[in-house]
């Protein structure tokens, strides 16, 4: 094995497999783990034979990982690189933010394009090319207005969620409180049966009273 081949071989106990892509082991080792797990990129360099201390092996093993991860994402596993560290499989909320970044990157370059294309002067040209500037223009003018619309909207909805999530989670606290009130009425209540039983069962064993008069005392 040398540290700039492309391939690896993988063995396991018993049994020889023919050499894999440093990037498909990875893809298969990246490929079990669950929402939150972190795979370290010196896990991935062990798993290949490399050492990720060494610059030459750290190249190699990022590119590798770089490829699994981009892989896996037509399997519906977003991963973040945890610099430094390794690819954490994202969390639903970590993918959101993910695709904001996208978001917010995209719109600045329709913007960084927009400038561009706007610091042409239409009177150096001929007819046909200022007719294409001006096409241009007006695309990436639509593109930026759909993209800015974009953005109200979603942070409408993501405002709209958010007070959703505060009205459930006080709906819950007055659910638990009434329940925690609940479960104390029905506490006092059996105490105060057991405080009754204990008080009427010295009284069941004694003779009960009577109106009459012993012998002899009568008038």
């Amino acid at each position: 094995m040398t540290s700039t081949g492309e391939a690896v071989a993988v063995r396991h106990p018993g049994q020889d497999t023919p050499a894999r892509p440093r990037w498909r082991v990875f893809h298969d080792q990246m490929a079990d783990l669950k929402p939150g797990d972190l795979i370290r990129y010196e896990e991935l360099g062990e798993l290949v034979g490399l050492d990720f201390l060494d610059p030459r092996h750290k190249q190699a093993i990022l590119a590798a990982a770089r490829r699994a991860a981009a892989e896996l994402l037509g399997q519906r596993k977003v991963f973040s690189i945890v610099r430094g560290h390794g690819y954490q499989l994202a969390e639903p909320d970590q993918v959101i933010e993910l695709a904001r970044q996208h978001q917010s990157r995209a719109v600045a370059e329709v913007e960084a394009g927009r400038g561009k294309v706007e610091t042409i002067d239409l009177r150096q040209l001929d007819v046909t090319t200022a007719r294409l500037v001006e096409a241009t223009a007006m695309a990436f003018n639509r593109q930026a207005l759909l993209m800015r619309h974009l953005d109200v909207r979603q942070d409408r909805l993501e405002k709209t969620m958010a007070a959703i999530g505060v009205t459930v989670q006080a709906v819950i606290g007055q659910v638990e409180q009434t329940s925690g009130r609940v479960d104390t009425t029905e506490a006092e209540i059996a105490q105060l049966r057991r405080r009754l039983t204990e008080l009427e069962s010295p009284q069941r064993g004694q003779p009960q009273p009577t109106n009459s008069l012993p012998p002899g005392n009568g008038q």
